[in-house]
């Protein structure tokens, strides 16, 4: 009876291993892992995970957020999401507020964005509209930043018109690109969408015809942005299949 015990204790344990086993296999695949090790790895240290997935991302050279619940987001998220930005290599970052609160206090939320950049020891540089960069900026890198607010969403638009309606030639779409681009409305890769609303909430649509969006509810944190919750929104991002219209 004893060697009767010890030989269904072994087969439990057999299928107990095996059942492992294949749920480790199951994980890795979908995770994209090579081997089990670096499952393990990167499932323990959260740092060698996130690097993981930062050599799997798609990068936009520049991002648009649009805070449809301006209400519900902190300054100092936006702070955060500036500085990563720049650390991973995005050149542009639009903010576009529907209520013009951001836009009507610009100057003073640039300061506290300088002011929180230098607290966190980040060597990112904001640069507003078509400031020139530094000549030298030696270990630091810049981010052009565009502060929108209700007037450049339709407004944009007709201001680009009027100004086009005294051509004596046809007018291209390059034109209007040209105009639009004078009152800093550049076209995003990546518009993030910040709150549960469905509505872009007037964001200037000329400039949406190939972006992706990407839905975003709320941070966790109301003191910043977590690294893992900007690398979910560029994952969403590089998963898509961007034919840009074709």
């Amino acid at each position: 009876m004893v060697f009767v015990k010890y030989d269904m204790l072994d087969s439990l344990l057999f299928f107990i291993i095996n059942a492992i086993y294949g749920l480790l296999r199951i994980l890795s695949r979908l995770l994209g892992v090579d081997s089990f090790g670096a499952l393990i790895k990167s499932a323990f240290d959260p740092v060698d995970g996130l690097s993981h997935k930062k050599n799997q991302l798609i990068i936009p050279s520049h991002l648009a957020v649009d805070l449809v619940e301006s209400e519900n987001i902190t300054w100092k998220q936006l702070f955060d999401l500036i500085m990563y930005s720049s650390a991973y290599g995005i050149k542009r970052i639009s903010l576009y507020d529907p209520h013009s609160a951001l836009k009507e206090k610009k100057e003073t939320f640039l300061k506290f964005l300088k002011a929180h950049l230098k607290r966190k020891n980040s060597n990112v540089i904001p640069i507003t509209d078509f400031e020139n960069p530094p000549v030298d900026l030696k270990n630091n890198s810049f981010i052009h930043i565009s502060i929108l607010g209700a007037a450049d969403g339709r407004g944009s638009l007709i201001r680009a018109c009027r100004n086009l309606c005294h051509l004596d030639r046809e007018i291209a779409t390059s034109d209007i690109d040209e105009q639009l681009i004078e009152q800093s409305i550049f076209e995003p890769d990546l518009l993030l969408k910040l709150g549960s609303i469905n509505s872009l909430a007037g964001y200037p649509p000329w400039s949406l015809r190939v972006t992706e969006i990407v839905s975003f509810p709320r941070f966790s944190c109301e003191s910043g942005v977590r690294e893992a919750e900007f690398i979910q929104i560029l994952t969403d991002f590089s998963s898509r299949d961007r034919r840009l219209g074709k």
